[in-house]
């Protein structure tokens, strides 16, 4: 339920942008676009040639900015993190946009409720940019997601194929030759 997300921080006064990938089917763009613009939601497509400048100002002007962190694509470089216990190439863009523009990471999840009138509640985390324990900001934002995952998996939509696991001695990229899926396929 990631679209609830920007709506629910629109009804408590907040002017959201998210970051979105573009789908196959310009179609269906325009559909999921007019859905998030009529809740008072901003998108910014990230292939859009003006996509970085439209992030950069309405993060200085103080908006929330929503992203998928561990989305993968070709132009975002990745680290390796521990995602649902298991080394993932993870992508860094967060951490990335947060040490540039000096602005915190806020990580955004819903839990289900005990009730149907109210089914989710929104729980926000702020991350700042240091760490006692050593754990890179994206390595933060990995266990985060990765525990509200646990705490309920069937609420999480799986539109990518699986993640992918790092070798244990490779730093290297989404690309690279020691990388595998992570994705055990059928039984």
């Amino acid at each position: 339920p990631f679209e609830m997300i920007p709506a629910l921080l629109v009804e408590h006064g907040f002017s959201p942008a998210v970051v979105v990938r573009e789908s196959y089917d310009p179609e269906l763009d325009e559909v999921a676009d007019a859905h998030r613009r009529g809740r008072g939601v901003e998108v910014i497509h990230r292939g859009d040639g003006g996509a970085a400048l439209r992030i950069a100002r309405c993060l200085r002007d103080g908006r929330p900015i929503g992203v998928l962190p561990d989305l993968r694509s070709r132009a975002v470089p990745t680290t390796k993190a521990v995602f649902l216990g298991r080394a993932v190439a993870f992508p860094v863009g967060v951490e990335r946009l947060a040490t540039r523009l000096g602005c915190p990471v806020v990580v955004g999840t819903l839990a289900s409720t005990a009730t149907d009138a109210v089914p989710f509640e929104l729980r926000l985390e702020t991350l700042d940019d240091g760490s006692d324990d050593g754990d890179s900001l994206t390595q933060r934002v990995a266990h985060l997601l990765s525990r509200a995952i646990l705490r309920t998996p069937e609420h999480w939509l799986w539109m990518a194929p699986g993640h992918v696991s790092i070798a244990e001695d490779s730093p290297g990229s989404l690309f690279s030759e020691v990388i595998s899926s992570s994705d055990p396929g059928p039984e």
